[in-house]
């Protein structure tokens, strides 16, 4: 028995050795031209695997003196042309697109698949659009209830008094409870398609150095594209 669980443990040992030495160059394999459709591959098996957030994404935006600003948002949905957000028109976000309106998402995929660690990240840079209500009501009525209460009552990054901000809170959802109602959408929402100018695209694995595609917009309208593979 001893001499099992020494074997069990130099075994052990090698494996750990191999997989700190262990070297390779990742490759992403990939015979299309449209960067959409890669995306939505990847996407697709982000969703599949059961990450607890795919549509998660980084936001960043610039005022028109330079000062950049990021932040976490969801993909509310994915265009032919672009990618579509959700946020209050009031916000900083929304003042810095008003005076700059180009903008940069990056979306972060980390899972296990078949023994392996698989690293996935999606870079765009594009142009920032503003987009009519009227063309995103079904991402509205797919909204869960607190979300449409948040967008509501939510003068989103002011000063806010947690008591008084719970009040207002507790009488909105008593009402949609009694009343078997869901708040409309208020004026101030507003919906933006990032249209890409640039798609970056890098994949890693293990201890494997990553892959990266490059996909320059070579039109305005994202749909004629020039590839290229660039190192990690």
């Amino acid at each position: 028995m001893g001499q099992e669980n020494g074997l069990n443990d130099k075994n052990a040992q090698n494996g750990s050795d191999k997989a700190e030495t262990e070297s390779g160059l990742a490759r992403i394999e990939f015979s299309g031209s449209n960067p959409f459709q890669l995306f939505r591959e990847w996407h697709g098996e982000a969703r599949e695997v059961n990450l607890v957030s795919p549509d998660a994404l980084c936001f960043s935006t610039c005022s028109k003196d330079g000062v950049p600003s990021s932040r976490h948002m969801l993909l509310r949905r994915l265009d032919d042309d672009g990618f579509v957000l959700m946020t209050d028109g009031r916000s900083r976000k929304s003042n810095e697109i008003a005076e700059n309106p180009l903008g940069s998402l990056a979306f972060l995929w980390s899972f296990r698949k078949d023994g392996s660690i698989i690293n996935r990240q999606v870079r765009i840079d594009g142009r920032v659009e503003d987009l009519p209500q009227s063309s995103c009501q079904e991402i509205w009525e797919r909204e869960p209830l607190y979300c449409k209460i948040r967008a509501n009552i939510c003068d989103q990054g002011r000063p806010v008094d947690w008591e008084d901000h719970k009040r207002i809170h507790d009488s909105w959802y008593e009402e949609c409870l009694r009343e078997n109602t869901v708040p409309t959408i208020p004026d101030h929402v507003v919906y933006y398609k990032v249209i890409p100018t640039f798609m970056e695209f890098y994949l890693a694995h293990d201890n494997f150095i990553g892959d990266r595609l490059a996909f320059h917009c070579t039109d305005k309208d994202a749909k004629v594209w020039k590839m290229g593979r660039i190192a990690a």
